[in-house]
């Protein structure tokens, strides 16, 4: 849900990570198959709480290019094609 302020459009953060997450899978900055950090790092890279990034992250992993692993982390599962 994003908020109409002064007739802009306000992006919400896990929204605004998600696509900076997305840029990197296209640019190549996370391969197939490359873990991603820990929550804790791209928290601190972000700037945001945890649960945005697990919000962000969530979003990445139902449209199918993240995939988690249980005790292990998060994984890139595909890169979008240009």
């Amino acid at each position: 849900m994003s908020s109409n302020i002064g007739g802009q459009q306000r992006r919400l953060l896990p929204d605004q990570v998600r696509d900076v997450i997305m840029g990197r899978l296209h640019d190549g900055t996370f391969e197939v198959g490359a873990k991603l950090p820990p929550e804790p790092d791209l928290c601190d890279e972000f700037g945001v709480s945890r649960a945005t990034i697990r919000e962000a992250v969530r979003a990445l992993v139902e449209s199918g290019y993240l995939a988690r692993v249980q005790g292990s982390g998060t994984y890139v599962s595909f890169r979008p094609r240009l």
